[in-house]
């Protein structure tokens, strides 16, 4: 990491520090809201490579503290989401070959929530179409569960904020949602539990949890055998900032 503080407007993120030894290499920080020291917790902070794929990811805590390992040594940016706020994305940050932790502190600006029952534009509609296609191999209108989008996602946010709420409430087939010591698991007619990813990236059961209904845009449910790429199916959450 450069040595001189990175010192971008606090409209999209706060002040880079110089990095601290450490057995890893990666970056943490805080997440706040802009204009004041008020933690944005639950927030989705998510570690990209130079060629923005995802390679890590973490939910701020109450305190909107969040920490990121990177896999080497390389360029990568930092993008957070949550509801009710505008998505942030930072520059490149160089994570040397010495390793060592950097602390950036990230500014989130507020935004609007959506309006309850506001249908999602044509523009955005199409364009959450065409990543699920590509991520999934066939069209979302294909399969047997239309993908579940914001407008619904925010009704069900009432009632529960956990992806097996919103699962159980979808009242899909065969699918049933099941308590294990690891985590819920999402069965369909007795088969092996359906895999769970945040984006590309797979959650394990422990995990899910932990990730609230906020931070998803779409969620899809892949039934098995209705796609090559996951054959035996898989439940998706899409992030806003994921849809490009």
């Amino acid at each position: 990491m450069r040595s001189a503080p990175f010192l971008p407007s606090l409209l999209t993120a706060a002040v880079l520090l110089l990095p601290e030894p450490a057995a890893a290499q990666g970056f943490r920080g805080r997440v706040v809201e802009e204009g004041s020291d008020r933690p944005v917790s639950a927030a989705l902070v998510r570690l990209m490579d130079a060629g923005n794929g995802q390679v890590a990811f973490a939910l701020t805590d109450e305190g909107g503290g969040y920490v990121l390992e990177a896999p080497a040594p390389g360029e990568y940016r930092l993008v957070a989401e949550r509801l009710g706020y505008e998505p942030f994305s930072s520059p490149l940050l160089q994570v040397n070959d010495s390793g060592g932790v950097y602390t950036v502190d990230l500014a989130m600006r507020k935004a609007p929530l959506p309006i309850r029952g506001l249908t999602v534009s044509a523009d955005r509609m199409e364009a959450i179409e065409r990543e699920v296609r590509l991520d999934i191999g066939v069209s979302p209108r294909s399969l047997r569960v239309g993908p579940i989008f914001r407008p619904i996602i925010d009704e069900h946010l009432a009632q529960g904020h956990q992806l097996e709420d919103l699962v159980r409430w979808s009242n899909v087939p065969g699918l049933i949602v099941k308590q294990t010591t690891e985590g819920p698991c999402f069965q369909h007619r007795n088969r092996g539990c359906l895999p769970v990813f945040l984006n590309r990236m797979h959650l394990p059961p422990e995990l899910v949890p932990t990730v609230p209904l906020e931070v998803a845009e779409t969620v899809v449910i892949v039934l098995p055998n209705e796609t090559i790429l996951h054959p035996g199916g898989a439940v998706i959450l899409y992030t806003s900032g994921w849809i490009r």
